[in-house]
């Protein structure tokens, strides 16, 4: 009788195992599937940075998913998988909107100080047509001396929350900075960095230090002199966007890159 038991404990146990083997390669190729889009939209440098929490969410359901599929045939696998799949495709989507809105911003910024410095530009023109008098005896000054900075462009490098330090995107914004400053061997460059309103303003301060600071570095290792770099963190005084929502705060977590060549005769 008691060999009886044992044999009925060791089919039941392969039945088991049979089971979960089949229910395993049922869903094999779905989940080969959504873990190969997972790793798309994670490497992607638009929907990466901004989609962070939305595509973890989409990967606790995923391995839930690969746990119930290892165990049996369930119409909740199938329930799970297309969750996953929604999730995915919603990460996928506010990604790219998100992009799209801080590449808004960061091109309005730009316009900005572009519309600035044509102001600018203008007014000294104007000015530059009414030559001032020099006193008596006084020697003509060196050409181009005391003549204001020119502003060549701008860039800007985002951050994640309460980190300093650069994704990949912000690398490649930065070296064609770098290729800038190689070009214009009279340039010079000013970082400033920023930081939302979360935290305490000592805090924030050094960690806006610390954001310029690597930019600094980094354009440092892509073979700008160092001299040439001035680094400063602002803190949280001149936000970009409003910090009572998230995504204003996350255009607020910035370093600001400004290029200015010295005037010429």
């Amino acid at each position: 009788m008691r060999g009886v038991t044992q044999l009925r404990i060791l089919v039941l146990l392969l039945a088991a195992s049979g089971t979960a083997s089949a229910a395993s390669g049922l869903y094999a190729s779905d989940i080969e599937r959504l873990e190969s889009e997972m790793q798309r939209l994670r490497a992607d440098p638009r929907i990466g940075p901004n989609a962070g929490q939305e595509l973890d969410d989409a990967e606790r359901a995923l391995r839930i998913t690969e746990t119930m599929a290892g165990v049996s045939v369930d119409p909740q696998v199938e329930t799970n998988l297309f969750i996953t799949d929604r999730a995915l495709q919603l990460a996928e989507a506010r990604g790219l909107a998100r992009y799209a809105a801080l590449r808004e911003a960061n091109l309005q910024q730009q316009a900005r100080f572009l519309a600035a410095e044509l102001q600018r530009r203008d007014n000294a023109a104007q000015a530059a047509a009414i030559p001032a008098q020099p006193a008596p005896g006084a020697a003509a000054p060196p050409a181009g001396e005391g003549r204001d900075s020119m502003l060549l462009s701008l860039g800007e490098v985002r951050f994640e929350f309460g980190r300093a330090e650069l994704s990949p995107a912000a690398q490649r914004n930065l070296q064609q900075i770098a290729q800038a400053m190689r070009d214009n061997p009279r340039a010079t460059i000013t970082v400033e960095g920023h930081t939302d309103a979360v935290g305490s303003p000592e805090a924030n301060l050094d960690l806006s230090q610390r954001r310029a600071e690597v930019v600094r570095s980094y354009l440092i290792e892509q073979g700008v002199p160092p001299e040439r770099i001035t680094a400063r963190g602002l803190g949280e005084e001149f936000p970009t966007a409003s910090n009572a929502d998230a995504m204003g705060r996350q255009l607020n977590r910035r370093a600001e890159v400004a290029i200015r060549e010295a005037g010429t005769a």
